[in-house]
């Protein structure tokens, strides 16, 4: 076969054995290359996914693992010689969208012990996992992780420390914490580029749920607790000419006359530009106006640069927050962040539901620090945080001479907001399961 020659070919340039590693990196110039990664592997891939969902799933799952391995090639991390760690990742995190079709190999693994489930696999155990340990212990009780650890080292073959490396939850993504912003936003677009999605038809509804936390106080600044938590609700028709909301305990329509700024509709959200540097202008067009804007001369107008970014960064958070959106708008909006100066990483944040989030962040006027969450697995879009970095004493909206001054302390929360729905409904009223 072609790859067989061009293996040799390599091997003869390079005078040492080629590594799995060395086919991935080349086979992003000469793709026919990446079929000895399947040669060398598929029958071990194959076996593997046939004992967890049987074979009737098996070619279909083991193939969808090498088409992804394929696609997301030229992420492969190279400093790791072998790609079986790699395939087993990816063939694992397919098998888990079988999951109930495994519950019964569970519920036998629990009854004849994991020793006997595996065939007289416990030689190719022992050195990684501690028999004694395992023997009885059944496997559907275990957390997911370490019941795919377990499967990795006794069905698979790999060392304990091949198997525990940390895999990613969505195909070609890197698995583990991210170190920076610019990380997370990489991995975030990443995600929103892979998602499924159907557009909206013109009759039927976008429909968004926002859980928010901010002051009991009827007015004035958040200067600490009391809190209270409220949901909102909102539908969007699919041709932008009508929305909905809950009022008074009733959904009451309305028709929309023009567009906001930013818009809400999604006719005008799809055709957004998707190139980062494209989209940023249009964002500083959409604040180009008004005192103490991009430009203005207002009141206490921060110099024009650190408006623009302050302003890009309020608009895009404003734009994931409210709409349902194509996923290369999405993924767009996160490089677009990435493009901002000042966004930083923000640790051991937590949004308003509980979940743990990866925080995104940047400092507003000197004194609020506003935030973006995404889910630390998923990289999906959760909601945003404002939290006074600095004490200052506020004035109401626009620094107003004349309103009663408040002083906001160094680390109050200003306001919390989750999504905690987003979908496609057929009318307004109709939440999304």
């Amino acid at each position: 076969m072609r790859q067989k020659a061009a293996v040799t070919r390599i091997a003869r340039e390079t005078g040492t054995e080629v590594t799995d590693a060395e086919i991935i990196r080349r086979s992003a110039r000469e793709p026919e290359l990446f079929a000895e990664i399947f040669d060398r592997y598929y029958a071990e891939i194959y076996g593997y996914v046939a004992r967890r969902l049987g074979p009737g799933l098996a070619d279909d799952v083991a193939a969808e693992t090498f088409l992804i391995a394929f696609d997301r090639r030229d992420r492969y991390d190279v400093a790791h010689p072998f790609a079986r760690p790699w395939l087993y990742g990816i063939a694992s995190n397919l098998v888990s969208r079988h999951h109930r079709a495994e519950t019964r190999k569970y519920k036998a693994l629990a009854r004849v012990g994991v020793d006997e489930a595996t065939d007289g696999h416990v030689d190719q155990i022992e050195g990684r996992v501690d028999a004694e340990s395992t023997r009885g212990l059944p496997a559907a009780a275990l957390p997911a992780k370490d019941r795919d650890v377990l499967l990795l080292v006794a069905w698979a073959g790999l060392s304990g420390e091949e198997a525990g490396r940390p895999r990613p939850v969505l195909p070609g993504i890197p698995a583990g914490p991210v170190a920076n912003a610019e990380q997370a936003l990489d991995r975030a677009a990443a995600a929103a580029d892979a998602r499924t999605f159907t557009p909206p038809r013109p009759d039927q509804w976008i429909y968004t749920e926002l859980r928010i936390r901010t002051s009991a106080k009827p007015a004035g600044g958040v200067t600490g607790g009391p809190y209270k938590t409220y949901v909102r609700r909102h539908w969007e028709r699919g041709d932008g000419k009508k929305s909905a909301e809950i009022v008074s305990g009733r959904v009451r329509v309305f028709d929309e006359f023009g567009r906001t700024s930013p818009p809400e509709d999604y006719p005008s959200l799809a055709a957004l530009p998707t190139d980062p540097h494209a989209l940023l202008r249009w964002v500083y067009a959409q604040n180009d106006s008004g005192p103490g804007a991009v430009g203005g001369k207002g009141r206490g107008a921060t110099p024009v640069s650190q408006r623009q970014y302050e302003m890009a960064f309020q608009t895009l958070n404003v734009v994931l927050r409210e709409n349902l959106l194509p996923p290369r708008t999405e993924a767009a909006i996160f490089r677009t962040m990435k493009t901002i100066p000042g966004v930083t990483l923000v640790d051991n944040a937590a949004d308003a539901a509980g979940r743990p989030a990866i925080a995104l962040g940047r400092t507003t006027e000197g004194r609020l620090h506003e935030e973006v969450l995404l889910d630390p697995k998923s990289y999906a879009y959760l909601g945003e945080r404002a939290i006074s970095i600095k004490g200052h004493t506020f004035r109401g909206v626009g620094d107003n001479p004349t309103a009663m001054p408040e002083y906001v302390k160094k680390g109050i929360l200003q306001n919390l907001t989750v999504r905690t729905a987003a979908g496609i409904v057929s009318e307004p009223g109709q939440r999304t399961s």
